[in-house]
């Protein structure tokens, strides 16, 4: 797919219906995807090889949009620069709501939650459950004995959170001290778990 992206990838332009010649040519990057994804500002796939697509304006008087002498582009004008801006804004709405429909991080330098945040949100939610859990428990007295005290565990888990909590900043320091980060130092250690088995 991206032999076929390379060869034949980028957004055409067409004005009245007919392709203006070089805009979307593999070597002709005009509504300047390639610098935007280079900037590293957005996360998901932005370059001009991304996309598979057309253009179009319609001036059929030439009032708004005028070619060159050699009619092979258009005059960048203050008009021009005007679409050009609108097109590629679409473009990066469009990649921004596609990462958000899959799950992914859409833009640089947004923070990522700490572990202890995540850790104490947890402890929260299983402080407001445990209550009823053990509701449900004393009202259904038919539950078997590996299907009780669920409100138990709920509790005791909120309460090793800080314990829990005190290991991640262990493994963070471990993992810098180490120069990788804490996921793959977990990964590295069930690795290694695994293969002495």
């Amino acid at each position: 797919m991206s032999a076929v992206l390379a060869e034949v990838g980028g957004i055409r332009l067409f004005r009245n219906g007919f392709r203006v010649l070089p805009y979307g040519n593999p070597e002709d990057d005009w509504l300047g995807l390639d610098a935007r994804s280079h900037q590293r500002s957005m996360l998901p796939p932005l370059g001009d090889k991304n996309w598979f697509g057309f253009a179009t304006v319609h001036d059929p008087e030439g009032v708004w949009f005028n070619e060159t002498s050699s009619r092979e582009r258009l005059l960048e004008d203050e008009r021009f620069k005007e679409v050009r801006g609108l097109f590629a804004k679409c473009l990066e709405v469009a990649a921004i709501r596609i990462a958000e429909a899959r799950g992914k991080k859409t833009r640089a330098g947004t923070p990522r939650k700490k572990t202890s945040e995540s850790l104490r949100e947890l402890a929260e939610e299983l402080r407001e459950v445990e209550p009823e859990v053990r509701t449900f428990e004393t009202t259904n007295p038919g539950l078997e004995d590996g299907e009780r005290g669920a409100s138990d565990q709920a509790a005791e888990s909120a309460n090793a959170l800080p314990e829990r909590e005190a290991i991640a900043r262990e493994l963070e320091k471990l993992a810098v001290a180490l120069g990788t980060n804490k996921t793959a130092l977990v990964r590295e250690t069930e690795r290694r778990e695994a293969s002495s088995k």
